[in-house]
């Protein structure tokens, strides 16, 4: 068989399959942390030139576009800088999470649009630039590209709760979510694993479902599947039940509080009419 240099691999595999190729420079994780990757190039400027040295290599090995996905530097009056480095180095199109990076409070606040905002504006900038950040409904689509100018938005953590998020539908029940994920993951087997499906699932759940008194139950039901069969017997069989149960605890609630009586945890305290 012949070899293939890691450029000519690198030509072959994404000719192949994909469309475009994007390095993330914007991971928080402890992982990327404990191992210097992701957004921890951007935190000072001593690691921009080892980024600027693999964004160039990928541009011109690839035969597909190369962009880059980054949060902001530190300092952020940094990021534009780094953006236009970027551009110089083969990146197609940036994609901005104005965050700064941080493992134990990735999404602490809100991400400051301001600044990509800045990025669109920059008469250096001539590549599209893409917001990422504070969509959480539909409207915020149209506002976010509104405020920021930018070219494009990417979604992340809110797909993974709401799916449906682009049709501008009302949120469907997360446990219909699930069950149409789960056709999906049968039409298409060996492309998901179960672990990859159940993480799936409990993000649609959790969106919706988070406060619920049995949401904890699901998690560990959830977790103990061990196939598709199991996780459909649990969302159309015990999931119904828990939510059953716990309609049924607030509706004799409602009751007890006409009838004059206040349930708590240590017993029964009456009410009693007034004089």
């Amino acid at each position: 068989m012949q070899r293939r240099s890691s450029k000519q691999a690198g030509r072959f595999k994404t000719f192949a399959m994909q469309s475009e190729v994007d390095l993330n420079l914007g991971c928080p994780q402890e992982v990327a942390r404990d191992e210097h990757f992701g957004a921890y190039y951007l935190l000072g400027q001593k690691d921009w030139p080892i980024v600027e040295n693999i964004v160039s290599c990928m541009a011109q090995s690839f035969m597909v576009p190369v962009s880059t996905k980054i949060r902001l530097c530190q300092p952020s009056t940094k990021t534009v800088e780094f953006a236009e480095r970027l551009q110089a180095s083969g990146s197609s199109w940036i994609t901005l999470h104005a965050r700064t990076v941080s493992s134990r409070r990735r999404r602490q606040g809100a991400a400051d649009l301001s600044e990509v905002k800045k990025l669109k504006e920059s008469e250096r900038l001539t590549i599209p630039v893409v917001s990422n950040g504070n969509v959480r409904v539909f409207d915020d689509l149209a506002k976010n590209l509104d405020y920021t100018g930018a070219d494009g938005l990417m979604v992340g953590e809110t797909l993974l709760g709401n799916p449906c998020l682009f049709s501008n539908d009302a949120l469907p029940d997360p446990v219909d979510i699930s069950l149409e994920y789960l056709d999906i993951c049968r039409l298409y087997p060996g492309v998901a694993t179960l672990k990859t499906i159940q993480t799936h699932i409990r993000h649609f759940i959790d969106f919706q479902c988070t406060r619920r008194p049995w949401f904890k139950k699901l998690r560990v039901a959830l977790n103990a599947c061990t196939d598709l069969d199991d996780i459909e017997h649990l969302l159309r069989v015990k999931v119904p039940r828990w939510r059953d149960m716990t309609m049924k605890s607030a509706e004799e609630g409602s009751e007890d509080e006409r009838d004059g009586i206040d349930l708590e945890d240590s017993g029964v305290l009456w009410h009693l009419p007034p004089n």
